[in-house]
């Protein structure tokens, strides 16, 4: 963990002006930049690879050496897929937040005239505890759950 924390610090240092790079990318059919990017924000293209962008020049080549392929590997995952791994932990935490949000045990859905009524007849029917139970339950939409939330005031 450790050395795919150094790559990846090393990675963001190493930075790159439009005049280096911009022959490159167009070479490599990607889009120039306008601005200075990192090595880092350079791997986050799906058309860019670790092997293709360590043949810019040595100093990469060289800093590349110094690292396990495992390492290497690990980092170049990490990277592209870092905006779908925030997602997914974002989701998380909103789904964790929900279990959190409790339904009373008398709650009269029924005074929800906003929420469908397959969600109503589902809900009085199996009294989840929380929202995060009732929006597991089969037929609650995600609007159903909106207007629940919206109602308990969450």
């Amino acid at each position: 963990m450790s050395s795919i924390d150094r790559l990846n610090d090393k990675l963001k240092s190493i930075r790159f002006t439009p005049d280096q790079i911009n022959g490159f990318l167009t070479a490599q059919n990607s889009a120039t930049i306008k601005e200075s990017k990192s090595f880092y924000q350079l791997l986050q293209r799906p058309e860019l690879t670790m092997e293709t962008l360590k043949t810019i020049n040595n100093e990469l080549q060289n800093l590349l050496s110094l690292f396990d392929p495992e390492v290497i590997e690990q980092v170049e995952i990490n990277t592209t897929y870092e905006s779908y791994i925030e997602k997914e932990k974002n989701l998380a935490e909103k789904v964790e937040h929900l279990e959190n949000l409790w339904i009373k045990d008398d709650f009269d859905y029924t005074q929800l005239k906003a929420l469908s009524t397959e969600a109503k007849g589902k809900m009085i029917k199996t009294k989840p505890r929380s929202i995060g139970q009732a929006s597991r339950i089969s037929g609650v939409t995600p609007a159903d759950i909106s207007v629940l939330m919206v109602y308990l005031g969450r």
